[in-house]
């Protein structure tokens, strides 16, 4: 019986001891877990105010970057491309109205007053010297652009200011207006600190007058020219000197080898034949405008040959010379003469000079013609600094040319300078270049200055029965 009890009492013992065992391990275990709780609402908190942090700043962050997406418009390449595009529209339309009579221009000498003129077109599309007459579609205005500029900022709960000062025009070579401006900008957010003040970008916008009608031309002569410029400077070229010859002439070349190459055709007495078969010269050279004969030759007689005829004894029949017409000219034009004392028998490449009086292109020339200020200003002042001159040709009917004893350049002539026709410069012989629908232009003629300038030498100058 008294084992039995104090069995029992091992048992409570036991009991009392595993109780108080798991009762601090859940006492510890609640601690851990009221910690982790803690923990997890401290993190909860961290996280929910950093949320909070984020969506303050993100406000910020978004109008910076828009501040900065606006002054990118800004930039000195963004800006010439956008000012560009209503400039040379400016320039073009006040070129088009410098050329009709009826609107002679205000500006007349005055590059000042020219340069608010342009500047006003290029910003409203309106001729301020003309009452506001209005030459260029407001959207395509640079104040139109400006408006949308701020409208858009504007939008965005933002303020954007500009203004536009140190505006000028000026001429950097013969082919270029340039038009300078500095363009200031002040871009502001009332919400975010994020500002740009007093930003200044200077630019320089350049516009090319080729294309550009010729507002002197147009007024003085009535003439329509657009300004293209030659290919080549329009000089005469020394190719080669020959032996001996007589005659001169101006034309295409055709090599001609053997008899099988001689054609039968009237455009022959346009064309050069070039051989080197003296035999095939004085057997064929009638039926073509002349003949040249290379390489070296017995010395025969050829009276049988009654065109121009020149022997060049130091060419080959491959000479580039021959790949394109040319001008051939010696000092008699009914005896054949060897080089002496006063005998010349020459070669000359009158391509570019050619061209030039053909085609009406325009020439850049330091010393010599118009600007294109002076001829959009209807000024008659040569340019003053000498290095923005460009002249052409006139060409064309008698009816058009009032003077046919005057140059053919164009401000020579407008000074009623005399000149002297050339060998190989016929005038503007393409009737589509010229506007002739009917009849033949005059000859074309040199005064003295320009023939120097071009490298005309004084054997090419010619008169009466001499100029053929």
């Amino acid at each position: 019986m008294r084992n039995t009890t104090n069995a029992r009492k091992g048992l409570r013992e036991d009991s009392r001891k595993s109780c108080a065992t798991q009762s601090r391990k859940g006492f510890i275990f609640t601690l851990l877990v009221l910690m982790i709780i803690v923990f997890m609402i401290i993190e909860i908190g961290i996280y929910f105010r950093t949320y909070e942090l984020r969506q303050e700043s993100e406000p910020n962050k978004i109008r910076t970057q828009v501040i900065s997406e606006v002054a990118g418009q800004f930039t000195k390449d963004k800006l010439t491309h956008v000012i560009s595009i209503p400039v040379y529209t400016a320039l073009y339309n006040l070129t088009t109205d410098a050329a009709d009579p009826n609107k002679v221009p205000a500006y007349d000498s005055n590059l000042s007053a020219l340069t608010n003129v342009t500047w006003a077109l290029a910003w409203n599309g309106t001729r301020i010297d003309l009452n506001g007459l209005r030459r260029m579609p407001e959207n395509s205005t640079l104040s139109f652009w400006d408006s949308r500029m701020k409208q858009t900022v504007a939008s965005m709960g933002m303020g954007l200011e500009t203004s536009y000062s140190g505006i000028s025009l000026a001429q950097v070579d013969p082919w270029t207006m340039q038009l300078n401006v500095s363009v200031s900008f002040n871009l502001t957010d009332p919400v975010s600190t994020a500002r740009i003040s007093n930003a200044v970008v200077p630019i320089s916008i350049n516009t090319s007058i080729v294309g550009f009608e010729d507002p002197m031309i147009a007024r003085k002569l009535g003439i329509t020219k657009n300004i293209i410029p030659a290919l080549a400077a329009p000089n005469v070229r020394l190719a080669a000197s020959g032996d001996k010859g007589r005659g001169w002439f101006y034309g295409e070349p055709v090599t001609v080898l053997d008899a099988s190459e001689v054609t039968y055709d009237y455009s022959n007495k346009k064309m050069i034949m070039v051989t080197q078969d003296i035999s095939i010269a004085i057997r064929y050279a009638n039926i073509y405008g002349a003949v040249v004969v290379v390489g070296p030759q017995p010395n025969v007689n050829f009276l049988e040959i009654n065109v121009p005829i020149i022997f060049v004894g130091n060419l080959s029949i491959s000479d580039p010379i021959f790949a394109s017409p040319f001008l051939f000219v010696s000092d008699n034009d009914t005896a054949v003469t060897d080089t002496g004392a006063s005998a010349y028998h020459r070669i000359y490449d009158m391509s570019a000079l050619r061209s030039y009086a053909e085609c009406g292109t325009y020439a850049a020339h330091k010393q010599f013609g118009y600007s294109f200020i002076a001829r959009l200003t209807n000024s008659a002042i040569l340019d003053p600094t000498g290095d923005m001159g460009i002249e052409t040709t006139i060409g064309g009917l008698l009816s058009w040319v009032s003077n046919p004893s005057y140059s053919s350049v164009d401000h020579a002539y407008l000074s009623s300078a005399t000149g002297t026709r050339v060998m190989g410069l016929p005038g503007c012989n393409d009737k589509v270049s010229c506007g002739i629908t009917s009849g033949s232009p005059i000859p074309m003629k040199l005064d003295p200055a320009h023939a120097s300038a071009y490298g005309v030498p004084d054997i090419l100058k010619c008169s009466g029965l001499r100029c053929g």
